[in-house]
C-alpha cells in the first residue's frame, strides 16, 4: 500500500529535492533522526565541496559512470581514489572529503548518525585546495591508470631512468631473436624511450606504451604497448615484451590481458590484433591464453637479419572479450 507524503512525514520522513549551482540534481529522502538517502545526478562533469561531519556515517555507492572521491587524513595527508561503477566507499565522521562526480554519472548516498547534530556539516579549505590541482583530465588519466593493475603487476608511463632496466633486457640476444632489431646498444634503449615518452605526451594520442611493474619487488619487467592502427575502425596492435628472467611465469599474459580490458573498456576499440613469427611459441601462447583467435599467417611480411619472416595473426574482438 502506497504511503502519502503526509503519511511519510508522520514517521519523521521528508522528501527534499534540489538542483545545486554545479548542475547536479539531488533527490532526498530525510529523517528527523539525522539520517537520510540521496540519489545525485550530475550533468557537467565536477567537484562538489570539501567537508565533514562530526556524527555522520556515509556510504557513497556509483551507479553509473566514475567519481573521484578524495580525503584527508588525521595526520593532514590527501589521497584519491577513483571508483567506478558498483564500486563504493564508507566515510567517517570528522574526515574531510570531496566527491568528482564524472559527466552524467549517478551515485547513491546513505547517511547514519547515532546522535544528531544540528547543522552538522562542516566546510575544508585545505581538501578543497588540494582537489583543485586535479583537472577532469588529470582524474581521467588517472582513472585509466587504476585500470591497469593486478595481483602482481602493475602498468605505468616510463621515466627517463627506466633506459637501464630496458637495456637489461634489449641487449639480450634471445629478447631480439624473432624481432626486426637486433640486440641494442645502451644508446639505442634511450632513443627507444626518448621516442615512447614523446608520444605518450601527443595529442591526440595514438600509442599508450607502458612499463610493466613486478608490485611485490618495485621493479620494471618489460613493457606492452597498444597501438591504434584505424581510428574510424577502433583496431589496434598489442604487442609486449619481456625480460627473459620473468618469462614462462604468466607474466607477458597478464599484462596483456590488462591492456586487452584497457582497450576494450577506456578506449573503447572494436578489434585489438597481435603479431608474432611462427617460430616464437611463447608469445603465441600469450594470444590463445587472452582469447585472441587465429586469423591467418602473413607471408614475408617483415624483414630480419636473417631474411624475410612470415607473421602469425590473432586477433580479439570487443563482443568476444565481452562475452
Amino acid at each position: 500500500m502506497k504511503l502519502t507524503d503526509d503519511e511519510a512525514k508522520s514517521f519523521g520522513v521528508a522528501t527534499n529535492h534540489e538542483r545545486m549551482i554545479n548542475g547536479e540534481h539531488r533527490f532526498r529522502l530525510n529523517h528527523v533522526d539525522g539520517s537520510s538517502y540521496c540519489r545525485t545526478e550530475a550533468t557537467d562533469a565536477g567537484w562538489q565541496n570539501s567537508h565533514y561531519h562530526k556524527g555522520v556515517t556515509e556510504w557513497y555507492v556509483v551507479q553509473s559512470g566514475w567519481i573521484a572521491y578524495a580525503e584527508q587524513t588525521s595526520s593532514k595527508e590527501s589521497h584519491l581514489t577513483i571508483l567506478e561503477e558498483g564500486e563504493g566507499i564508507t566515510v567517517r565522521p570528522m574526515v574531510p572529503h570531496n566527491i568528482f562526480m564524472s559527466e552524467n554519472s549517478v551515485i547513491h548516498t546513505v547517511k547514519a548518525t547515532k546522535e544528531k547534530h544540528k547543522n552538522d556539516w562542516f566546510a575544508s579549505p585545505e581538501l578543497d585546495a588540494y582537489t583543485s590541482q586535479f583537472t577532469s583530465e588529470d582524474l581521467f588519466n588517472k582513472r585509466m591508470m587504476k585500470s591497469l593493475r593486478s595481483t602482481r603487476l602493475s602498468l605505468r608511463e616510463f621515466y627517463y631512468s627506466d633506459w637501464k632496466s630496458i637495456h637489461d633486457y634489449a641487449k639480450r640476444p634471445e629478447v631480439s631473436r624473432y624481432q626486426v632489431w637486433e640486440p641494442q646498444s645502451e644508446t639505442d634503449s634511450q632513443h627507444f624511450l626518448a621516442e615512447r615518452m614523446v608520444t605518450s605526451l601527443q595529442e591526440p594520442r595514438f600509442q599508450f606504451a607502458y612499463a610493466i611493474i613486478q608490485r611485490e619487488t618495485n621493479t620494471l619487467i618489460g613493457s606492452v604497448e597498444l597501438t591504434i592502427r584505424d581510428v574510424k575502425h577502433q583496431a589496434a596492435e598489442l604487442s609486449y615484451i619481456l625480460h627473459p628472467d620473468y618469462w614462462g611465469k604468466g607474466y607477458a599474459t597478464e599484462a596483456a590481458g590488462l591492456m586487452l580490458s584497457f582497450g576494450f573498456y577506456k578506449m573503447n576499440l572494436h578489434r585489438i590484433y597481435a603479431k608474432c613469427d611462427p617460430r616464437n611459441k611463447g608469445s603465441e601462447r600469450v594470444m590463445q591464453k587472452i582469447g585472441m583467435v587465429w586469423e591467418g599467417r602473413l607471408r614475408e611480411d617483415l624483414l630480419l637479419s636473417e631474411g624475410w619472416r612470415d607473421s602469425l595473426i590473432y586477433s580479439i574482438l570487443a563482443r568476444d572479450y565481452n562475452s
